[in-house]
């Protein structure tokens, strides 16, 4: 008996139990199992195998996000929906309706007297949708308290020109402002309601209060943070704790765990906080911290036995750079594997060259580490197109004005936050050491790079920092990891700069203020890898293109793959994301097809 469609109704619905002549079972030929099977049949396996305590069934959504299954439909409404209006007519007693689902009426239907509807005549051209309890049928939509119990919906459609006009009011789908932050949007109209003095005064004053604040409760930091535990209280020693604490309860901001997040470090494996935030979206773990640990000499055994030496240029830079985070004190040791703890487990650190820089890469999929986070949100770092839209904003709010802008870029950003205490046992790292020539192995304070959970972490702090100088301050700046791009008019540049500069300074970020990366307002400048052109904002125009060196590596790669006439795999994926520098996808659905044929 299917639990979904209790006697006949089933026959009509799926295909009868039994086995078909080929000798399969005949639901096997459905495209899938009724819901309330399938629901029915997982809800008994979580009652028979002890997971632990059995929890109430999840929603489908959560459901399907659980097992990695995604519906086909688009993520994004459509931006005119496909009917003018949905309708419900309801009736006390069984009804014939005019049509069945999924037919349309071929003449305007009238609302029988005794019936509840929003309009009295149904047009011609309507979509049944579907029909609940009609005469004949054992299914009733029950409405507690109501003598409604039959109904059904239709769909009524857009007249061609109405469509037209909700089409022309929704905009383009690429439509660049619908892709700005409301902070950001709040940031733009309050510098253009002040003058540039008043906009100086009112950051002028939020600055200055809490640069008071936190001399005033200079004592109190240093008692907090004699509280920490040692590695934590190492690695944010420079931030001000309880100044960033009273701002976000002064300014209401819907994560205040993130002071949790920094004053305590992230752990790196578990769940990840949910901070409210961020999108919706899970991503289940695959195994437990508990399983690690049970298996922790035979990861161990493998990681180290993967470990070998990259040659004397990348092995020399590997001893440098550890070497240059001992006396920061970012990693303590080096250690043993007998004097490791019991249950701990070591991930691999090797070299990587990007970009003609040599960067230091902590592999936490390895050993299974980042295999145990669960997440049930997503965060999303702001692209190129935001930047398209705060210039474009930022244009319209100025007519006339020029714009310049620039990048500050966090001094090694991940390294400015610390692991949890809880997490020592999977924060040890192993390097082939040309030094020593042999493996060596460290102990990490500070998140690494390579760890699901560091992600999380500091995408969590860096949207916090984003959000209170855009909130709070009026900047108009985005944040992708540990670059905030600012854009402003060339009038404010030099006092924004210096504006800034503070905010930095009074929670104690680091940033780059010499070096390369320490740019400074241009109308012209690189930003998450791309070249920003805002020298014809004052006429609507705002410019992107690739950086020199990323349009000769494009060139070069698709030259070799014309070449050898072939693609593998993670070519394909490398060539993609180099290819895709924006999300705004300016040739349409076209060009997301071939982005994705080349990855397939």
């Amino acid at each position: 008996m299917c639990l979904t469609c209790p006697g006949e109704a089933c026959v009509k619905r799926h295909r009868p139990w039994g086995r078909t002549a080929a000798g399969t079972f005949a639901t096997a030929e459905e495209t899938a199992y009724p819901r309330g099977l399938a629901r029915a049949i997982a809800q008994s396996f979580r009652v028979a195998i002890p997971f632990g305590p059995v929890q109430p069934l999840l929603p489908l959504a959560e459901l399907r996000g659980t097992a990695g299954s995604q519906p086909k439909a688009s993520k994004v409404p459509p931006l005119v929906p496909e009917f003018k209006k949905v309708v419900v007519v309801k009736s006390p007693k069984p009804f014939n309706p005019p049509a069945h689902p999924p037919h349309k009426l071929s003449q305007a239907w009238r609302v029988p007297p005794g019936c509840q509807c929003a309009i009295p005549l149904i047009p011609a051209g309507s979509k049944i949708l579907n029909v609940l309890g009609q005469e004949g049928s054992q299914e009733v939509e029950h409405e507690q308290g109501s003598k409604f119990l039959h109904r059904f919906t239709v769909g009524i459609q857009w007249r061609p020109e109405e469509f037209i006009h909700a089409a022309f009011q929704a905009g383009h789908p690429s439509n660049f402002e619908q892709k700005l932050p409301p902070a950001l949007k709040k940031a733009v109209r309050t510098s253009a309601c002040m003058s540039h003095v008043e906009l100086v005064r009112m950051r002028e004053a939020w600055l200055s209060k809490w640069e008071k604040r936190k001399l005033e409760l200079c004592e109190e930091e240093k008692k907090f943070k004699a509280t920490l535990h040692s590695d934590v209280a190492t690695v944010v020693k420079d931030k001000s704790l309880l100044v960033f604490r009273e701002i976000l309860q002064d300014m209401g901001y819907a994560d205040q765990g993130a002071f949790d997040e920094l004053a305590c470090g992230t752990k790196l494996t578990g769940s990840v906080p949910v901070t409210n935030v961020f999108d919706k979206r899970i991503k289940a773990a695959l195994t437990s911290a508990d399983a690690l640990k049970s298996q922790a000499s035979l990861i161990n055994k493998s990681v180290l036995g993967s470990v070998r030496s990259q040659g004397e240029e990348l092995d020399r830079v590997l001893d440098e750079k550890t070497a240059e985070e001992l006396g920061k004190g970012w990693v303590a040791g080096p250690y043993t594997l007998d004097q490791l703890p019991e249950g701990a487990v070591i991930a691999h650190r090797f070299g990587l060259v990007q970009g003609g820089k040599i960067r230091m890469i902590d592999d936490f999929s390895c050993n299974g580490v980042n295999a145990t986070v669960h997440s049930a949100e997503v965060p999303r770092p702001h692209s190129a197109d935001v930047i398209a839209a705060l210039a474009m904003e930022l244009a319209r709010a100025n007519a006339g004005q020029t714009l310049s802008g620039r990048t500050y870029d966090l001094k090694s950003a991940y390294r400015q936050l610390a692991i949890h205490p809880e997490s020592r046992w999977c924060a040890f790292v192993a390097f082939f050491s040309h030094e020593h020539q042999c493996t060596q192995i460290y102990r990490l304070r500070a998140l690494p790079f390579g760890a699901a959970k560091s992600v999380h972490g500091f995408l969590r702090l860096s949207q916090c920092l984003w959000a209170i100088g855009a909130d709070a301050l009026a900047f108009p700046w985005s944040v992708f990891y540990d670059d905030f791009v600012v854009l402003a008019q060339d009038e404010a540049t030099s006092t924004l700069d210096n504006h800034i500069c503070r905010f930095f300074s009074l929670l104690g970020w680091r940033f780059a203020s010499d070096g390369a990366k320490a740019t400074t307002f241009a109308p012209t400048f690189e930003a998450l890898g791309v070249v920003v052109d805002v020298t014809e904002a004052p006429v609507g125009i705002i410019k992107f293109t690739n950086t020199q060196r990323r349009a000769c590596e494009l060139r070069d790669s698709l030259s070799e793959v014309l070449r050898k006439g072939s693609l593998v795999q993670h070519e394909a994926l490398r060539l993609r994301g180099r290819v895709q520098f924006a999300d705004g996808q300016l040739f349409g659905r076209c060009g997301r097809m071939c982005l994705r044929s080349i990855a397939k």
